[in-house]
């Protein structure tokens, strides 16, 4: 399974502001290529904050595409008619919003919820584990026939896949702001030097005062903690929540 995550932080490493308030940080170019990377995606993987805090279809959109592949970025076809994305919330249980007509009624969506508690849905799964790590959530996927998962945030869901090293390709955006605060990339993940996840960059550029950064996996590492990444569970003060 190819994993992939699309970020846009701060110069300070920060996905939003310390109060946790929505806050879009990327510019329109930005998110036209989240819609990019969301083409290329079975699904989109997203913590139960973001969730709550973006209650919105979590798939590409035909006219953010028209513009990115007018840009002279990677050409690539239209979006489908029949085509859906599996929309999957990592949550331990928190409340997941059920009354946002928006998401629960597009027929691009294909809703699938991982929880720590049985939750009702309006409409899709919900699969329930006591504790879900990553290779759990992947596990999961597998079982859905899902190929190619995008991770958009938070850091509470990215932190752990990157320990993990289970994503392959890490796309960041680096945005011209300093917010401060604790909302990072990582969540509440924490290394030291010896032990922090290293990635290797594949690709950078720059466009107006945003740096658009690509990274994979070093292999070295990356393959030393494939065999313990069932073992890391989300923490219970993750963007997970």
């Amino acid at each position: 399974m190819h994993v992939s995550a699309n970020v846009a932080a701060s110069l300070d490493g920060r996905l939003a502001p310390a109060d946790g308030a929505r806050a879009g940080l990327g510019s329109r170019y930005d998110l036209d290529r989240m819609h990019l990377h969301r083409l290329d995606a079975d699904a989109i993987l997203v913590g139960g904050v973001t969730f709550r805090t973006w209650t919105l279809p979590y798939v590409p959109e035909a006219a953010a595409l028209a513009r990115a592949q007018g840009s002279n970025h990677d050409p690539r076809h239209g979006v489908p008619g029949d085509r859906s994305w599996w929309n999957v919330v990592l949550t331990r249980g928190g409340p997941v919003p059920t009354q946002t007509r928006r998401f629960w009624d597009d027929p691009r969506v294909r809703p699938l919820v991982l929880s720590t508690l049985p939750l009702e849905l309006p409409r899709g799964d919900n699969l329930v584990r006591p504790a879900w790590s990553p290779a759990d959530v992947l596990e999961a996927l597998a079982g859905c026939g899902i190929d190619r998962v995008l991770i958009e945030g938070g850091g509470g869901v990215l932190g752990p896949f990157l320990a993990a090293g289970l994503v392959d390709r890490l796309h960041l955006t680096l945005c011209p702001r300093v917010l401060g605060g604790d909302v990072g990339l990582a969540g509440p993940s924490r290394w030291n030097v010896e032990d922090a996840p290293r990635l290797r960059m594949l690709s950078c550029e720059t466009v107006g005062d945003e740096v658009f950064l690509t990274y994979g996996r070093e292999g070295s590492r990356t393959e030393g903690r494939h065999a313990n990444a069932s073992g890391t569970a989300f923490a219970s003060t993750s963007g997970a929540r």
